[in-house]
């Protein structure tokens, strides 16, 4: 039953990332080297600073492991619910806070910040079905989500 929820989950990613891909209908940009700004407070240009992508992606797993954490100390909750709660705070709530600005959202951005944070949700799900196949499936949509949006998603 597990397996089944996690391929579920695994299509889903592959979907949104490559649906985002074909959204956005421009040429791939795979210099994660470059430096860009990103905010990780604000839609704006407050809270933020210029790094190289990949350190961008990064920050943005770490805040999302350490939120799944604080939420899992703080409510009590299971580790799939606490994960939820942090790829909900720091993927979508800053893009929802940009519309109810009347702000412009880069669905590139949008997507990316939402894989990323969800990140320890899918390993979470992986881990919690007990055995390889969960651990591996997790694996694969990590690593085939990542690589399907880093070329098109942008911080």
């Amino acid at each position: 039953m597990k397996t089944r929820i996690l391929l579920l989950i695994a299509l889903g990613a592959f979907a949104f990332c490559g649906t985002a891909a074909v959204v956005t209908a421009q040429k791939p940009d795979c210099n994660l080297a470059e430096r860009r700004f990103d905010s990780y407070i604000s839609a704006g240009t407050k809270g933020g600073f210029y790094a190289p992508r990949w350190e961008h992606e990064t920050i943005r797993v770490g805040l999302s492991v350490s939120t799944t954490e604080l939420a899992h100390v703080l409510f009590r909750r299971g580790p799939v619910a606490s994960a939820s709660i942090a790829a909900v705070t720091v993927g979508v709530v800053p893009h929802v806070a940009q519309l109810i600005e009347h702000r412009p959202v880069d669905p590139r951005d949008a997507v990316a910040d939402a894989f990323l944070a969800s990140v320890p949700l899918i390993a979470v799900t992986g881990l919690s079905a007990h055995s390889w196949q969960g651990v591996a499936l997790a694996a694969t949509t990590i690593l085939g989500g990542y690589l399907a949006a880093a070329c098109w998603a942008s911080p």
